[in-house]
This record gives C-alpha cells, structure tokens and sequence, in this order.
C-alpha cells in the first residue's frame, strides 16, 4: 500500500507542476516579447503610429491647367516646391480632358527639365484617374510640375510628403 501511496503522490506532484507551468510561462513569454517590442515615444524621436501616407500634415493636392500649383487648406493656390529633405510621392492621378491624345508629366530639378516623365495616351474626352501603390517620386527641390498636352483641360496630383 505504501508504494501506491508513493506513486499517487508523484503522479500528483507532477500534475500540479504541469498546472503550475502551464499558468506562469505564458505570463513569461508574455513579458519577454513586451521587453523587445518596446518603443520609446519621446518629442524628439516621436514613434509614428499611422502610416504616413494617412498623416493629415503630410498630405499634398496639386492642381494643373498646365503648371502645377498646391491647394492649402483653404482653398488658396500656392506655387509648390518640394520641401527640402524630403520627398513628394504621387499616388493618385486624374485628369480632366476634352478629347482623345496624349499627355505628359514634366518637371524640373535643379535646372534639369525631365519632359514626358510619364506620359498617358487618352482616347475620348471625359474624367480619368490613374493610381501608382508604390507612387511616382519627386526629389526634393523639385519645381514646376507641369501637366503638358493640348486635350487637357485639368489635372489633380494627389499624394504626400515623405522623408528622404
């Protein structure tokens, strides 16, 4: 009877230990990840939590007859150039045409003109929209971003500011 005794008091304590380890690693495991994920958010190295394509501050809407001017929050028209130490990034493209032809994307950087960046061959008058995921690119000191073409009656770039 003494060596039942003995095995059920192992197979109890090996019971217990099995509980006892099943509710205190999780906790752990828990409290090791916490420890490598953890992120300082201070003002001078603020963590972003949003993309920053969604960042209201970063947002950029251009208008174009030909030149492309900045549409501020109120409304007003501004000449754009893109900010030092960072980058525009076109997501979204439309133009607003009267009749079927091409069209091109041109800037200027540092006195270089790139003509026909990107250019759109458009068939019939009527409202088309183009959208780049990735985005096209702008370097910084970019100026006059011009939409070239004798069909286009208005074109909208819409994307954001980004860091170098």
């Amino acid at each position: 009877m003494s060596r039942l005794k003995t095995r059920a008091f192992f197979l109890g304590a090996a019971v217990g230990a099995a509980i006892l380890l099943t509710l205190t690693v999780p906790r752990a495991a828990h409290a090791v990840a916490a420890a490598l994920v953890q992120v300082a958010n201070t003002a001078v190295a603020p963590a972003i939590t949003q993309d920053v394509s969604k960042l209201a501050t970063q947002n950029v809407e251009l208008t174009c007859s030909l030149a492309c001017d900045q549409v501020n929050n109120d409304g007003a028209l501004a000449s754009f150039t893109v900010p030092a130490n960072q980058r525009l990034v076109v997501t979204t493209v439309q133009l607003d045409v009267t009749g079927g032809g091409s069209t091109g994307l041109s800037q200027t950087n540092q006195g270089q003109v790139t003509s026909n960046r990107i250019e759109w061959l458009l068939f019939a008058a009527g409202t088309y929209e183009y959208q780049y995921p990735s985005g096209i690119v702008f370097a910084s000191g970019t100026t006059n971003i011009a939409i070239s073409g004798t069909v286009v009656a208005n074109a909208y770039l819409f994307g954001y500011l980004t860091s170098n």
